[in-house]
């Protein structure tokens, strides 16, 4: 690539970045989210599967939650909606499912869902569920979801985990050899087991949005644009922040602060820092930080796949 390319790419960049900040967007309080009506009810309840566990299946959110089977002194309220967020690429809309146990909003149970198009198709995906002081995502809910639907679904799906996870070692073992031979193409191997290179990263708490690519696999097996360094993480107050500098023409610097949690082995992104000359921007919000991401990814590894 020649300079005047990288300089101009850069520059892209930054100005980008800059106009999407003021694009964001905040995602309501499920508890005074206004509810779902109408034909946007019965879209949401019947027009598209769930997609939730280890296979494909084809049942629908209405079919799931609202059609019996929840136990005795809870009950389902009607769909919310949380929020939406656009942007050239992408149109995510999220919604919230509550159940009550006595009215006790103390005792409340927050099922939440985002609907987003993937492949050829709009999809809704069960993101995460909140119970009191307790968070879940992908099958760690499971479990929950099955004492509150003690038949059906949630049943069919813990055997369709069972079916899955038999054959998990064997597949977790090749993933970690892509990984080490991904990691080798560009610095030495030997990063400390369990260490936040091989910690999942996450742009938004209990959501896959990289799948399952890990902070070392996102940050540092790529090829990247000549002048573009990626430090490794520095722990700062309770963050660890990987700082990227770039030395094409003007300087830029980008401060990626996650929040590491070693015991889940997970790393949310919580902000990202844009340093240029004198002014800086943060990016806190899920359009904000995807803006940056989308722009600086291409410039660290091959290819910016945030995931679909």
């Amino acid at each position: 690539m020649k300079n005047s390319n990288k300089n101009g790419y850069i520059i892209l960049l930054l100005m980008v970045c800059g106009f999407l900040f003021s694009c964001g967007s905040k995602l309501k309080d499920p508890m005074k989210a206004p509810e779902l009506k109408d034909k946007d009810l019965e879209v949401f309840l019947n027009n598209f599967p769930l997609k939730y566990g280890p296979t494909e299946r084809t049942e629908n959110i209405g079919e799931i939650f609202y059609s019996g089977g929840l136990i005795d002194g809870m009950k389902i309220l009607t769909p919310r909606l949380l929020g939406e967020e656009k942007g050239s690429s992408y149109n995510n809309i999220y919604y919230a499912i509550i159940i009550e146990k006595d009215s006790n909003p103390k005792e409340n149970t927050v099922l939440y869902f985002e609907k987003k198009f993937s492949g050829d198709r709009y999809i809704i995906r069960f993101t995460k569920l909140e119970q009191g002081e307790i968070t879940r995502y992908q099958y760690k809910m499971n479990p929950i979801m099955l004492k509150l639907f003690p038949n059906g679904y949630f049943e069919s799906v813990a055997e369709d985990i069972a079916m899955y996870e038999e054959g998990e070692p064997e597949r977790a073992a090749e993933r970690k050899n892509e990984i080490e031979e991904s990691i080798a193409a560009i610095r030495n191997p030997g990063w400390p087991k369990d260490s936040i290179y091989y910690s999942i990263l996450l742009l938004r708490s209990g959501v896959l949005d990289f799948h399952e690519e890990t902070v070392g696999s996102v940050f540092y097996t790529g090829k990247r644009v000549e002048g573009v360094v990626v430090n490794d993480p520095k722990k700062s107050g309770r963050f660890q922040v990987i700082t990227i500098t770039s030395s094409i023409n003007r300087s830029a610097k980008f401060d990626i602060y996650l929040n590491y949690d070693s015991k889940s082995q997970m790393s949310l992104i919580e902000k990202i820092e844009v340093k240029d000359g004198n002014k800086t921007t943060t990016a806190t919000t899920f359009e904000e930080k995807y803006a940056v991401l989308l722009m600086l990814l291409p410039i660290i590894m091959n290819e910016g796949n945030l995931g679909n």
